[in-house]
């Protein structure tokens, strides 16, 4: 006579099994993809958030020998904490980064400046606010008028 498990103890015990590999997989899956794209998710929107709160206007732009010096007000609802601007040319483009600039609401920056030799006429600046997580890029304020001399 043989002796081994009844079929129906070894039926509880597969199903058992099963149930226990699909909870670690789910458990395992939930980990590794879904919670961190919830949080980027999450992220993407704070920084969207930020990003209306942030109304920026070019006051003055004008070259200064081969630098393009551009002075910005903070019309929005909180302090602004950096900006990027692009000096656009007829033959390139210059990018300044200002990252720790601090204007508190409706203040008014002193004339940053882009070095922009080497790129010809400029013909546009593109003044972009940016928050602790990036560039707000819906929020470009552009100007094609840029006087001579400062």
């Amino acid at each position: 006579m043989k002796k081994g498990i009844s079929p129906l103890i070894a039926s509880v015990l597969l199903i058992a099994f099963v149930i226990i590999l699909f909870s670690l997989i789910t458990v395992w899956v939930r980990k590794t993809s879904i919670e961190p794209s919830m949080q980027i998710s999450e992220e993407k929107v704070a920084s969207e958030l930020e990003c209306n709160e942030l109304i920026i206007d070019i006051i003055r732009a004008c070259k200064d020998g081969n630098n393009i010096k551009t002075t910005i007000d903070n019309l929005g609802t909180r302090d602004l904490y950096g900006v990027k601007i692009r000096a656009i040319g007829e033959s390139g483009v210059s990018v300044g980064d200002f990252p720790n600039l601090n204007i508190a609401i409706l203040g008014r920056s002193s004339a940053l400046s882009v070095d922009a030799s080497g790129k010809g006429t400029i013909n546009k600046i593109e003044v972009y606010p940016t928050t602790s997580k990036g560039v707000c890029q819906g929020q470009l304020v552009s100007t094609d008028t840029i006087t001579i001399s400062c």
